[in-house]
């Protein structure tokens, strides 16, 4: 079972309990068989023997077991703290990444908008060019006419 840690956010591993009887000897395992009811004779030394090692070999892992949860744990700090490094890293890579094409397009958007604009006054002094010719044409033709009907109307007079 694990327990959450409102504290850290992290989940707690149970303890890994010792073995019942950790570093048993030779002569303890003969007295743990003879205080079960059993005797300890020549048949039962390899049963003494098998729970002397059985026992060691026990604590043995139940100590390896230990080292490896802490060095695991160690090991997860580091990976963690690695791993948070990095993406802070790519993270602010990224950002400035997304600086540089937000400025460049607003550089492309401020060119276009001032293209657009210089083309929009040239061709509206092309038109005010082509105005002004049509204007000062149709005056000449109108003081023209003019001329003309004064003339005319001198003559019939």
């Amino acid at each position: 079972m694990t327990q959450q840690n409102t504290d850290q956010g992290q989940e707690q591993k149970p303890d890994i309990p010792e073995p019942e009887a950790p570093r048993i000897s030779f002569e303890d395992a003969c007295a743990l068989l003879k205080r079960h009811g059993r005797l300890v004779s020549e048949d039962d030394l390899e049963l003494v023997v098998l729970v002397t090692l059985h026992n060691e070999f026990m604590r043995l892992t139940h100590k390896n077991l230990k080292e490896h949860r802490n060095l695991s744990e160690e090991q997860d700090k580091k990976h963690q703290a690695a791993l948070k490094e990095i993406m802070n890293l790519s993270v602010e890579k990224m950002r400035k990444a997304i600086a540089a094409e937000k400025d460049a397009f607003s550089a492309a958007v401020r060119n276009v908008a001032l293209e657009n604009v210089t083309a929009l006054i040239s061709q509206h002094q092309k038109d005010m060019a082509e105005h002004r010719q049509t204007v000062r044409f149709c005056t000449f033709m109108c003081c023209a006419c003019l001329g003309l009907i004064i003339f005319i109307f001198m003559r019939w007079l």
